[in-house]
């Protein structure tokens, strides 16, 4: 039986073979699937706190990877609202009191 080479063995991630895929399809068919995979940014889109709801709870701030709150004096401030993903409604969706709505939201 013939030996594997050491190449061969080595196990990849999954996200290495989704990189090795796209570099590949890029290659192959000159079409940057990276552009599409990326996360969109938003411009005009971002979460609002309605004070009067606001529990000061930081439930937001804590779920929140991309810093767009930081704590403000009495409640959670959004200081980056350029950094949030375009309709993730992630932490409104956290929030216990119901605080957060989005500018830009359609679906009210």
């Amino acid at each position: 039986m013939q030996e594997v080479s050491p190449t061969l063995r080595k196990r990849l991630s999954l996200p290495q073979m989704a990189s090795m895929i796209v570099d590949f399809l890029t290659r192959q068919f000159n079409f940057n699937l990276r552009q599409y995979m990326e996360v969109k940014m938003a411009k005009n889109w971002y979460p609002i706190i309605n004070e009067d709801l606001c529990t000061s709870c930081s439930s937001c701030i804590d779920f929140c990877k991309n810093s767009v709150f930081e704590n403000g004096d009495m409640y959670p401030k959004v200081v980056n609202p350029d950094n949030c993903v375009e309709f993730c409604r992630g932490c409104g969706k956290i929030c216990p009191s119901e605080a957060i709505t989005y500018f830009g939201d359609d679906d009210k």
